[in-house]
């Protein structure tokens, strides 16, 4: 997340024991919504199944825009 350019749009997609999001939509590359999101990752703690069928169906399912790329990014 510290390397998207500022022109960049991002979601965060957890997948530990079920599916769940960031944001409805994807947030610009802002330095607040950069650390709200490693906020987020780095309050995690692993647990349950691993729920990744869910969380692709959640991704794809995201609104996208017609002038960026979508790039999904699995870790």
């Amino acid at each position: 997340l510290r390397s998207i350019k500022p022109s960049d749009t991002f979601n965060v997609v957890l997948f530990a024991g079920a599916s769940s999001l960031l944001s409805p939509q994807s947030l610009p590359a802002t330095e607040s919504n950069i650390a709200e999101a490693l906020d987020l990752i780095n309050r995690q703690k692993g647990g349950g199944g691993t729920e990744l069928v869910s969380a692709l169906k959640t991704s794809l399912a995201l609104p996208k825009s017609e002038e960026k790329a979508r790039t999904l990014v699995l870790i």
